[in-house]
Parts: structure tokens; C-alpha cells; sequence
């Protein structure tokens, strides 16, 4: 096989104007094997494709996440369009205070059993299972996720010492059960009261800082005062929570958690639990 200079590399045409003369046997079996300098740029350009593929989770999280931020950001400015100050013995005040009392409450060591369905991306992973909440209190729960197939996905447990993870599953990235409980930590924790809140045509919006340095802002619906969004927000990380529907007892019956900065998204059904007796942990 013979091949042109106007077909070699500028490299090689260099190298071989240099004096390199007549090439011995052996580079001549190399070029004519597939070796010549464009087969080997597209051989490095291959391998970067692959390294790039590599990045292509990540960098789908990362996208997601800035994403997530923007538009939540900008969501947040319109949240709720010419909101003015409500009067603390308002009617709507008062909703608000009714739909917020209705919310899950434990009594005398005994654990609220909520079952659940879940759906999580994480890390381009998408995983569903079924599981079950032991709910004493806002920042005091135990909730473990298992496979159709009955595998533990995970277990953790939130009290007033944090968050820790019990046991899960090496399909699930790490650090993100860790901050699916810290997420669901301010999911279950509703504003302690409503100074500052302020009403829009459809919507009424509450926004304050509270210890951990974090600006928290809930939106309530206006004609029944339930809670139906909160974020979550420090510097460029955000947490999103979405209420969809509530029971008849006034507990959220589905959460969306988004918070794309710590590597997921999760949704959860609960069905209607009941309180049972035992022992807190």
C-alpha cells in the first residue's frame, strides 16, 4: 500500500524531508498495519470520546442541578406577584394555622406507621421501592426502603443527634441517603408560626432564615391554607419540596423532593398509617 505525502500527516512529511530517507521494514509494517500519524489522532480522539462518556453522569447531575437552581430562583422572585402583608387574625392566617395543626403529630412514644412508595434518581440511577415511615416528630423519624424483590435499599434515622445512615445498598451513590434524611428533616418541619407572612391573588408566602443559616420560603394556598411548596435555600444550593394532595386527616399523602446540588431527585407516596405504641429509638 502506498500512501501520498499529500495524505501523510505534516509531521511526518516533515520528519521525513529531515533526512529520514528510506523507511526500514519495520515502520513500513507499521504504517501499513494502520499505524500512520491520522490513525493514531483518531485512536487519542477515541479515547477522549471515552473519557468524556465517563463524565456524561456527572455532568448530567451538574446541568440538572444549575438548572434546578435557575429556575427555582426565578420561580422564587414570582412565587407569589404582589403579595401584601397579612394581619395575624386574618381569615387567611387563620387557614393556614388549621391546615398546619392537621399534620402529623406522635404522642407518648408512639410512632406514626405511614407506608410508602418511592421513586429515586440518583447518580443516573432511577430506583423504586416500597418502604415504611416511623414518624415521632418533624426532626425525629426512622424510614427504610426496600427492593420488589424485598432487598434493603436503605435505613436511616433522624433525632436530635442527626442524621445517620443504618444500612443501604451499594447501588445508591454515597452521601445520598445521608442528605435525603437531612432534606426530609425540613420537609416534615413546617414555620413554627406565621409572623411575616403575606398573601398574593391565589397564594400567600412565608420567608425567614431560621438557625442553620438557611433562608427557608413556604407557599400556602390561599383558600385553604395547606402548605404546597417549600425551598430551601444557601448560596447556590437548593432544595425543592412539593405537597401534592392531602388526606383526609390533613397529612401530605405525596412529597416531591428535589435537590439536584446533592446528586438526586425522590418522590414518595404515603398511604393513611396509624399510630402505633413502641418504644422510641
Amino acid at each position: 500500500m502506498k500512501i501520498g505525502k499529500s495524505e501523510w500527516p505534516l509531521k511526518e512529511r516533515y520528519e521525513t524531508n529531515k533526512g529520514m530517507g528510506t523507511q526500514s521494514g519495520d515502520e513500513k509494517e507499521k504504517r501499513e498495519a494502520g499505524w500512520s500519524g491520522r490513525e493514531a489522532r483518531g485512536r487519542a480522539l477515541g479515547m477522549m470520546r471515552s473519557r468524556n462518556m465517563e463524565q456524561d453522569g456527572r455532568n448530567n447531575i451538574l446541568s440538572k442541578a444549575l438548572a434546578a437552581a435557575l429556575a427555582l430562583a426565578l420561580a422564587g422572585c414570582a412565587a407569589v406577584p404582589g403579595a401584601q402583608p397579612v394581619p395575624p387574625g386574618s381569615p387567611e392566617a387563620q387557614r393556614v394555622r388549621t391546615a398546619l395543626a392537621a399534620w402529623p403529630k406522635a404522642a407518648g412514644g408512639a410512632a406514626l406507621r405511614r407506608p410508602f412508595h418511592t421513586e429515586l434518581d440518583a447518580a443516573g440511577a432511577r430506583i423504586t421501592a416500597e418502604g415504611m415511615l416511623a414518624y415521632y416528630g418533624p426532626r425525629d423519624f426512622q424510614i427504610t426502603a426496600m427492593a420488589e424483590g424485598g432487598a434493603l435499599l436503605f435505613d436511616g434515622r433522624a433525632n436530635w443527634a442527626g442524621v445517620r445512615v443504618l444500612r443501604q445498598t451499594p447501588e445508591i451513590a454515597p452521601g445520598i441517603v445521608e442528605a435525603l434524611l437531612e432534606d426530609l428533616e425540613r420537609a416534615f418541619d413546617p414555620p413554627e408560626d406565621l409572623q411575616g407572612l403575606k398573601a398574593g391573588d391565589e397564594k400567600m408566602v412565608l420567608a425567614r432564615h431560621r438557625g442553620d443559616d438557611r433562608e427557608y420560603t413556604w407557599i400556602f394556598d390561599r383558600g385553604d391554607g395547606r402548605l404546597r411548596e417549600a425551598t430551601v435555600t444557601q448560596g447556590l444550593d437548593m432544595l425543592h419540596v412539593t405537597y401534592r394532595g392531602y388526606s383526609a386527616r390533613g397529612w401530605p399523602e405525596e412529597l416531591q423532593v428535589t435537590h439536584w446540588t446533592r446528586g438526586y431527585e425522590a418522590s414518595f407516596s404515603f398511604t393513611e398509617g396509624s399510630a402505633q405504641v413502641e418504644a422510641g429509638k
